[in-house]
């Protein structure tokens, strides 16, 4: 009962105060709301990436077969060949299974309904024994048994049947694959590398195709590194023919490890990078501290008014214990208030953040409640326990002397918990600053290449990649198509499909080549691409249909390739040998050096380039770009829209069963810097809440310091101070620890912000005028903050405050 009754005065007490403070309790309930629902975002985000491929049931026992450089583990490959998985699994007792999985993409059809789908693979049948997969209808350990088989999500049941039973239904693949549907799972997480609608059995392509991920489940997950050092004699067994050469080996690859630390060639989606998530969650914490420095600064601020409260409560008995217990209890009290304001501002604000972020993420209540709950009582005992220890040390008789005064100690601390505030505040300024500089600039750089207007079309089917050329001829005398041209890839796909590499060397090198360092990017274009892209040459020629020996034996190099093969200028290089390896070395001859051009992300360097003359009906050519696959079309500025549709037109003769789909290339080249968008996005809202948080305190300091000031300032008025004397007085208090914050927060963001850029090959340089700037702005805030309160001070009777003296 005692206990109770104690409990129940604490709160009585808790309450008075909130309601007698409302200034006070206002803005700690919306700085601490501001903060939690900033750090709750946050952490739904963090959360969700950190879970990458983790719903599947033995996700810590999948790996990934890999081929890594072994000089450079960050370089290599995700397929393997077709032939490796099945021998593997026999031979290896720490194997419970595995499987392939080939993601196609392609046209599929039902009923005259036909729809590009990229995110169609093939699978073997034990991928439902590997991964987890929740199946809504069909049999998981026999969907896929028999060819011509396929499972889909319920997606795309609704998008291709309607209301319709789609069990035992038959859609087409490609025109040339009939399937039969048998199994519909759930929708595949968003969060996760393999994202797909469809899967197919790998029965049905697996003679044709070339290579597979392959994902091995293990019994025991801690048998892997035995596992590793016998792959080559595994691959040396079962595929004969494939040949890793000195410098490559096999590896397996955590499937928890993918999306964070894999950056590999043909990976099926790009991967994100671990140090968001330290970015994103160091934001978290700094903005959920902003809100408890707020709390800190007001509860001292304001202990003058509760000292004689503390001495009274002593004097009758209450130990520093209880006391303690009370502030605390009250701080947490508002936290959990705060907490139920943070969480109405998590669900207006998770549809715009998930737009930002790209994901779909939800507030689970039945698992997060708990712990956002823990989270707001740990802020609140955090928040409080200073002030509890500061405001229960006052001694009570010289309280209730009236003796009491806060000292330089409390006035330090606040003026340091402002310069902190400050200091996160300007950090993030600063960074956003940096960061939509640094795009602007990635934005407006000259890439090589004339990026705008130019539409990309991919050519899927296989006899209109033959025919390419005709549709080519049928578009060229429009009066607004000004160039075209087909080839492997485009500058700025290689954010979908990686650029392959062959291996190219001078002559009298064949003994003494090391893939790793002789591996040069290569694409296929045909006579128009240059022209097309307006890339410039500057030694030599270009393709041209009066030489046939072009297809083979004449090749074209970037100037950054001229260089690696030790060449001093593009003029030297000219009419010069390579060897290049294609089922054996053969030669071909420089005809051409073309200007250095971006044909990746500013991220990187321009890494050497071999262009080659496409030539669909050679079948010596890599499967892969043995046919145009990309047709790149330059567009006059009269009326897009209208050329567009007559381009489509002119599709549907030579490929009337894909639709004619395109895109921008300068829309795809933005693509290429989505995350450093998002990151500056992500930024920009978080300085401007910062910075809210931290003015919220501000003002509430104002608010008490002109109040412990106002008789200070009468007396001054009384004795001829001016109103823009008594105003300069008040401010000059808020703008040295803003200053102080500013000269701190200038080298952390510099150090921070110099290493970020340095992710760019192509970067700006930090101007001092950033820094400028951004303090000036933030001592701009601060005054507008404190102005309210600086100028009712300063035109306040003095006879009102002296009177009573």
């Amino acid at each position: 009962m005692k206990q109770t009754a104690i409990l129940k005065n604490y709160l009585k007490i808790a309450a008075r105060n909130l309601v007698n403070y409302k200034a006070y309790s206002f803005i700690n309930v919306s700085g601490l709301a501001t903060g939690m629902a900033c750090s709750f975002l946050i952490l739904l985000f963090v959360k969700d990436e950190i879970n990458y491929d983790r719903h599947h049931k033995n996700a810590s026992r999948i790996y990934r077969l890999v081929t890594t450089n072994i000089n450079s583990p960050e370089l290599g490959y995700t397929l393997t060949p077709t032939e490796i998985a099945g021998g593997i699994i026999k031979e290896s007792p720490s194997l419970l299974t595995g499987t392939r999985i080939h993601p196609a993409g392609g046209l599929v059809c039902y009923r005259g309904r036909c729809f590009n789908e990229d995110r169609f693979f093939f699978a073997d049948s034990t991928v439902f024994a590997v991964f987890t997969f929740e199946f809504i209808a069909g049999n998981p350990q026999t969907a896929l048994l028999q060819p011509h088989s396929v499972v889909i999500t319920e997606e795309m049941a609704r998008k291709y049947f309607g209301a319709e039973e789609s069990i035992g239904k038959v859609i087409t693949f490609d025109d040339s694959l009939f399937l039969e549907i048998t199994g519909i799972i759930k929708n595949i997480p968003h969060n996760t590398h393999l994202k797909f609608d469809f899967l197919a059995s790998l029965a049905n392509i697996e003679k044709s195709t070339y290579s597979v991920l392959t994902y091995l489940l293990f019994k025991n997950s801690a048998w892997c590194d035995e596992f590793e050092k016998n792959l080559p004699k595994l691959f040396k067994k079962y595929s004969p023919g494939f040949n890793f050469g000195d410098f490559w080996r096999p590896a397996l690859q955590p499937l928890t490890n993918v999306h964070f630390h894999s950056h590999l060639e043909w990976e099926i989606e790009p991967n994100s990078q671990i140090v968001y998530i330290y970015i994103f969650s160091v934001v978290a914490v700094f903005v959920l501290l902003l809100a408890c420095i707020n709390f800190v600064n007001l509860a001292t601020a304001r202990s003058t008014q509760r000292a004689k409260e503390v001495g009274v409560r002593k004097v009758v008995g209450a130990s520093r214990k209880q006391l303690a217990t009370q502030f605390i209890g009250e701080s947490i009290l508002l936290s959990l208030i705060a907490l139920g304001f943070a969480m109405v501002l998590v669900e207006c604000a998770l549809p715009f953040f998930n737009d930002l972020v790209d994901k779909a993420l939800v507030l689970r209540y039945n698992e997060d409640l708990l712990l956002l709950i823990g989270i707001a009582i740990l802020v609140g005992f955090v928040a409080g326990s200073y002030p509890a220890f500061f405001l229960t040390r006052f001694q009570p008789a010289q309280v209730l002397k009236g003796k009491f005064h806060l000292g330089r100690a409390g006035y330090a601390l606040r003026k340091g918990l402002v310069v902190a505030q400050f200091t996160i505040s300007i950090v993030l300024i600063i960074a956003t600053a940096v960061i939509f500089n640094q795009l602007e600039f990635v934005r407006t750089k000259n890439l090589g290449i004339t990026e705008d207007a130019v539409v990309i079309t991919v050519i899927r089917d296989k006899e209109a990649q033959r025919r390419y050329q005709t549709f080519k001829n049928s578009i060229i005398p429009h009066p607004n198509v000004l160039k075209a041209a087909a080839s492997s890839t485009v500058p700025g796909r290689t954010l979908e499909t990686s650029l392959p590499k062959m291996l190219y060397i001078l002559p009298g090198e064949e003994d003494t080549q090391t893939p790793d360092k002789d591996m040069v990017n290569t694409v296929w274009v045909d006579e128009d691409f240059l022209e097309t892209f307006e890339i410039d040459l500057v030694a030599g020629r270009t393709f041209s249909k009066n030489f046939s020996t072009d297809v083979a034996g004449g090749f074209i190099l970037n100037e950054a390739a001229a260089k690696k093969f030790g060449w001093k200028s593009p003029q030297e290089a000219i009419a010069k040998e390579v060897k290049y390896w294609q089922r054996g070395y053969k030669s071909a001859q420089i005809i051409g050096i073309v200007k250095d051009f971006n044909y990746i992300s500013l991220h990187s360097n321009i890494d050497p380039l071999i262009i080659r003359l496409l030539d669909p009906q050679n079948p010596l050519y890599p499967v892969f770009v043995h046919a145009p696959g990309v047709l790149s079309i330059r567009v006059g500025p009269n009326n897009i829209s209208d050329t567009i549709e007559r381009i489509a037109k002119k599709w549907k003769e030579i490929d009337s069963n894909h639709p004619f789909e395109y895109f921008f290339l300068d829309e795809n080249l933005d693509k290429l810097y989505q995350a450093d968008q998002r990151l500056g996005q992500i930024f920009g809202y978080f300085s401007v809440l910062a910075i809210f948080i931290a003015c919220l305190g501000m003002f509430g300091l104002a608010s008490f310091t002109a109040e412990q000031r106002t008789k200070e300032i009468g007396m001054r008025k009384v004795l001829g101070a001016s109103v823009s004397q008594i105003i300069l007085l008040v401010s000059k208090d808020f703008t040295k620890p803003v200053t102080a914050a500013f000269i701190v927060a200038v080298p952390i963001a510099y150090l921070v912000m110099n290493r970020w850029l340095q992710d760019f090959a192509y970067r700006i340089d930090i101007s001092v005028w950033t820094f400028i700037l951004v303090g000036l702005l933030a001592l701009l805030i601060a005054l507008v903050t404190v102005s309210y309160h600086s100028i009712k001070t300063a035109f306040t009777n003095p006879v009102n405050v002296l009177r009573y003296e």
